[in-house]
C-alpha cells in the first residue's frame, strides 16, 4: 500500500510539472563515496498566478499531501535516510542523505 502512495504521490508531481508552470530546483551535495544530501524544490507561484488562483486552492491542495508517509517511505528504501519533507505556501519540498 505505501509503495502504491508513493506511485501515486510521484505520478501526481510529475503531472502537474507537465502541466503547469513551476519552478524546479535540485541540488545535490557530495560528502563522500557515494554519499551526500539530495534536495528538490518545486514552487508552484508561477501557475497559480497563471490560473488566478488567490493561493487558497494551492495551499489546500498542499496541505491534503500525507508528508510523514510519503517521508517514512523514501526512508524505508535502502540508501535513503532523513527524508525531510515540508510544504509551504506554494512551495513543495524534499530532501534526504544518501
Amino acid at each position: 500500500m505505501n509503495k502504491r502512495i508513493t506511485i501515486n504521490f510521484i505520478g501526481f508531481m510529475a503531472c502537474i510539472l507537465l502541466l503547469a508552470s513551476c519552478t524546479v530546483r535540485q541540488e545535490y551535495d557530495f560528502t563522500g563515496k557515494e554519499k551526500g544530501r539530495y534536495k528538490m524544490e518545486v514552487d508552484f507561484t508561477s501557475m497559480s498566478a497563471m490560473v488566478g488562483e488567490d493561493g487558497n486552492a494551492m495551499k489546500d491542495a498542499m496541505d491534503s499531501i500525507n508528508t510523514d508517509s510519503i517521508a517514512e517511505e523514501m526512508d524505508n528504501h535502502k540508501g535513503i535516510s532523513n527524508t525531510k519533507i515540508l510544504t509551504d505556501n506554494n512551495v513543495f519540498s524534499m530532501g534526504y542523505d544518501f
